[in-house]
C-alpha cells in the first residue's frame, strides 16, 4: 500500500497524543513542472490548528486545552 507523505506530531503535554499531518505539495510557480512537499513548521502548525484543533504555544504543540496549562 502506498501512503501520502505525512509528519507525525506528538503532543508536548501529558497526554502524549499523536497525529499524522499530511504535507501539502507546492509548486514554486504556475509554469513549474517540479514541486516539493511543504515541511516548514509554520505550514504543519497551521494544519494542526485548523484540522485537528491543536494549540501551538512557544513552539510546543498541545492536543487539548488541558495540556497547555
Amino acid at each position: 500500500m502506498i501512503h501520502d507523505v505525512t509528519v507525525e506530531v506528538t503532543c508536548d503535554g501529558f497526554k502524549l497524543e499523536k497525529v499524522n499531518v499530511p504535507l501539502d505539495f507546492v509548486y514554486p510557480n504556475l509554469s513549474s513542472q517540479s514541486g516539493y512537499f511543504d515541511h516548514r513548521p509554520e505550514s504543519i502548525e497551521r494544519r494542526l490548528k485548523s484540522e485537528h484543533d491543536w494549540a501551538v504555544v512557544n513552539g510546543k504543540h498541545f492536543c487539548c486545552a488541558e495540556c497547555v496549562r
